[in-house]
């Protein structure tokens, strides 16, 4: 990088002997004291304030030299040369300047967007669980309908809530209850990884949205859930809290997030009238090909 920056300044170096020559050899009849400003100015923005200065030094020294090689020294002379490297010294301070104003810009507006982005998290985010919140997964279910349609892939929404879970919070209290969530949204985080997202959308709800999967995948994927939750859910709570589990798989969804959250709510409400622990599994575009106890 500093043997590029030392070739770059040498080039830049002789560009202002070019001009200088050049001025020299045309006289005052051809003025050239604006040409010196273009290396300066570029020197300023694109390498720093100390190379500029030194095309400064150089620019004015040649332009003195062309000077007073052809007029003399007089005061006229002397006053063309101060305004001069006023000039450009003005120019490379300026210049200098805006470049630092503007790297300090990006680096403030870079924070911004950082600070933004992870607001944005935040705010789809289940402070509790980790898991994304109803209105991260209504998006991502939003964007994962839009996505099936144009592809024609299958997708699966499962809906989950823990049967009698208030009365074990109400009993054993919040801390209690909080580590049955965390429990949760632990076994689901680690179902849901590649095509699936898993979320927290109520007290004791959840949802999975599972992509480009037919019914029995979908079907294979939540028993595993199902019976992953039961050998968490079950010891921490006496085995006082069941899981329910209602899924609603679609050839073509519907594209209203909220019609498809409500078609897998009903599948849910379907496991729940089985008994505590219930797992329903329907295709939309057929009859129900699962109902199972637990």
């Amino acid at each position: 990088m500093d043997f590029s920056r030392g070739i770059v300044t040498a080039l830049l170096v002789a560009c202002v002997t070019v001009i200088g020559i050049t001025d020299y050899l045309t006289g005052p009849d051809v003025g050239f004291s604006l040409f010196y400003l273009a290396p300066i100015v570029w020197s300023a923005w694109h390498i720093g304030r100390a190379t500029s200065l030194t095309l400064v030094a150089f620019s004015s020294a040649f332009w003195l030299a062309a000077e007073v090689a052809w007029r003399g020294v007089n005061p006229v002379s002397l006053w063309n040369g101060f305004t001069r490297i006023g000039i450009y010294l003005s120019m490379a301070w300026l210049t200098s300047r805006l470049r630092v104003e503007q790297q300090n810009l990006h680096e403030t507006n870079a924070k911004l967007q950082a600070k933004l982005d992870h607001e944005q998290l935040l705010a789809g985010t289940d402070s509790l669980t980790g898991l994304p919140n109803r209105r991260l997964f209504v998006d991502e279910l939003r964007r994962a309908t839009a996505r099936s349609h144009r592809s024609h892939t299958p997708i699966a929404v499962a809906y989950l809530d823990l049967d009698s879970f208030k009365p074990f919070n109400d009993r054993h209290g919040r801390l209690a209850g909080d580590a049955v969530l965390r429990s949760v949204g632990d076994v689901l985080a680690t179902h849901m990884t590649g095509n699936g997202v898993a979320a927290r959308v109520g007290g004791d709800e959840f949802a999975l949205l599972i992509e480009r999967c037919t019914t029995d995948v979908a079907d294979d994927l939540v028993r595993r859930v199902f019976h992953d939750l039961k050998l968490v859910v079950g010891p921490q709570t006496n085995e006082t809290v069941g899981v329910n589990i209602g899924v609603a798989c679609f050839e073509r969804p519907p594209l209203s997030p909220d019609a498809i959250i409500d078609l897998a709510d009903a599948a849910m409400f379907c496991a729940k009238a089985q008994g505590s622990s219930g797992l329903y599994v329907t295709d939309i575009l057929a009859e129900p090909v699962l109902s199972e106890r637990r």
